[in-house]
């Protein structure tokens, strides 16, 4: 059991996962009035934590051809042979995805839901299905994703679109580029 759960675990990417959702935290603390519900800021984390946790296991899934030939990626849990069945990966991110997407709905509201569903379908479907093998470009598109984290935060204070939340997410947008090129230069 516990060697499963050893294997599983990088599959989730979970200091990335928890930097998602301390932006969707920032996000409901930028828009919340100064009674911040506890039950909120709670729901927001587990939908925030189970979406990307999800986009991160189709990301495995998606990759797990190119993860096996490079350098950095390949001993990642299917390349590396500690985890047999993508198929069971698959059926991971499929469950983690409508888990998130139920708890956004039912317990706080469909903005927050709809955002997070945004944020990991560009993720994992059209940043590391499509253009990541197509275009250098695309980490610009993948920055779209983490930006929907902070506008599901906001949308968990209210259901709309606000100023500062949807600030945050410009300035994520932005930034994730030269992070990411960055992080490409040195490895």
């Amino acid at each position: 059991m516990q060697t499963a759960v050893k294997n599983y675990l990088p599959l989730f990417k979970l200091r990335i996962c928890s930097l998602i959702t301390f932006s969707a935290v920032v996000g409901l603390i930028s828009t919340a009035s100064a009674n911040i519900s506890i039950t909120n800021i709670l729901f927001l984390i587990i939908a925030t934590m189970l979406a990307s946790m999800s986009a991160s296991c189709f990301n495995h899934y998606f990759d797990m051809d190119i993860d096996a030939v490079m350098q950095r990626t390949k001993t990642r849990p299917i390349p590396s042979g500690s985890i047999h069945s993508s198929k069971k990966i698959l059926l991971i991110a499929i469950l983690l995805f409508i888990a998130s997407i139920l708890i956004s709905f039912k317990a706080l509201n469909y903005m927050v839901g709809l955002h997070l569903f945004l944020g990991a379908l560009v993720y994992a479907v059209i940043y590391t299905a499509w253009l990541k093998r197509k275009s250098w470009l695309n980490i610009i598109i993948g920055g779209l994703a983490g930006s929907f984290a902070v506008l599901a935060g906001g949308a968990s204070a209210a259901a709309e679109l606000c100023l500062l939340p949807v600030l945050l997410a410009i300035t994520m947008f932005f930034w994730t580029p030269s992070h990411f090129w960055s992080f490409a230069i040195v490895h």
